[in-house]
């Protein structure tokens, strides 16, 4: 008797271990690559047991055969995926929002080692980044995000296939979103930009022996630092509301 629940408890804990480690796998803020792996994985190994005693009365008992297993590990992995993926895709519409501004502003140039994706990156892309993981740790999102894959087995009953039609939906969803916000956060600059660049034109046309644009770009460059400075925080203020907005509907 002790030993088929020792089974069944040892069974629980993987099951939770699977879909939490790898949602804290794929998100940037607690499984990013800067953080060693041994960490990560007493992070994930912590936290699963912590809530497994809470999960256990909803998680199915262990089947008989070794391929069910097998397949119930698999199903809560690709949950946990989806959840760390959309995170990343969120983050990916500061990456959106970055690249438009570094070239509006004149600082496509300007690259440095983006501390999220281990890649090369604008420096405004960087900033983005680093500001937005600050805020995430502050405001404990991160917590909203861990209450969303705990609260996930509500929606996503362990033990069952996961519905890969709508998980596909809602990648598909998240990333048309993820690009419109990038694209929305970078609308300041690109009609700062639009309308310099329009007054560029008419001034060269008025003064053609003046080389306008090689004038105006220490200009476009400090207002462009300048309208960073004051847009900034409304940029970070709309990035957490729509991270916010995506992971409330997975909370009871």
């Amino acid at each position: 008797m002790l030993s088929a629940y020792l089974d069944l408890s040892i069974f629980h804990f993987f099951l939770v271990f699977s879909r939490l480690g790898a949602a804290l796998m794929l998100m940037p803020v607690l499984g990013g690559r800067y953080i060693p792996a041994n960490a990560r994985l007493l992070l994930a190994l912590g936290i699963s047991l912590a809530v497994t005693p809470v999960l256990s009365p909803m998680l199915p008992g262990m089947p008989e055969d070794f391929y069910a297993r097998v397949l119930m590990i698999v199903a809560e992995v690709t949950i946990g995926i989806l959840l760390g993926a959309i995170v990343d895709i969120i983050l990916a519409s500061l990456h959106v929002a970055g690249t438009l501004i570094s070239f509006q502003g004149g600082f496509a140039n300007a690259l440095i080692i983006d501390p999220i994706t281990q890649q090369q990156g604008s420096v405004i892309t960087g900033l983005f980044d680093m500001v937005a993981i600050t805020l995430i740790l502050v405001t404990d999102m991160h917590h909203l995000f861990l209450s969303a894959v705990i609260d996930s087995y509500y929606l996503f009953l362990p033990g069952q296939l996961p519905p890969i039609s709508d998980m596909t939906e809602v990648i598909i969803r998240q990333i048309s979103d993820s690009f419109l916000l990038g694209a929305k956060l970078a609308s300041p600059f690109v009609v700062f930009t639009i309308v310099l660049y329009s007054a560029m034109g008419v001034l060269s046309k008025l003064a053609p022996q003046i080389q306008v644009f090689f004038v105006m770009m220490p200009l476009q460059l400090m207002a462009s630092l300048a309208l960073l400075g004051v847009a900034l925080p409304g940029i970070m203020y709309w990035f957490l509301r729509h991270f916010e907005g995506v992971f409330t509907p997975f909370l009871r």
